[in-house]
């Protein structure tokens, strides 16, 4: 729980829309009927692959059913491989002890055929607004992991490093 709860905090501050079951149901809501409606309407499903994985009796239920629904699943594995069906989709590394490796993350997410370009115009445009050499830098950061960029967002990049002083005198940049 803390581990998924450090994840959704770096998501969420990244501009995701996240839930997590044990933080987001408030006492008293039917708790399956939200799990429900937050499965139906996500985009992305990320399971932790933890050693206590498949002891829960809910987790290879949440798994089937984003895998019927065609959810798109990024596993993150900690310490087991992912299990079943789950098992044909190559999972993300995550050392717990460690930071959540966003920048791959996004990464993987940028090339995705209906979620890329949504993940690259949120990367570009963060980087585009960066508002001190501080968050130039670590906007760079996610902007080097990103694949398949087009023309255009090149544009838009290229643009940015010229106009914008944050970025075109940020002294790693020269």
């Amino acid at each position: 729980k803390t581990h998924a709860g450090k994840i959704k905090n770096v998501l969420d501050d990244f501009g995701f829309q996240c839930f997590l079951a044990h933080q987001d149901i408030r006492p008293t809501h039917q708790w399956l009927n939200t799990i429900l409606e937050n499965l139906e309407k996500c985009e992305v499903f990320v399971p932790i692959l933890t050693k206590d994985f498949c002891l829960s009796e809910w987790t290879g239920q949440e798994i089937g059913y984003a895998l019927a629904k065609g959810k798109h699943i990024i596993s993150l594995r900690t310490g087991i491989d992912p299990p079943g069906f789950l098992g044909r989709f190559q999972a993300l590394n995550y050392n717990p002890k460690e930071k959540f490796p966003i920048e791959k993350f996004l990464s993987v997410l940028s090339t995705h055929p209906s979620l890329g370009e949504k993940i690259r115009y949120q990367i570009i445009k963060q980087f585009c607004e960066s508002s001190s050499y501080l968050d130039a830098k670590r906007n760079v950061d996610f902007l080097v992991n990103i694949e398949d960029v087009t023309t255009e967002e090149l544009k838009s990049i290229f643009e940015a490093s010229v106009s914008n002083n944050q970025i075109y005198n940020m002294p790693t940049a020269r």
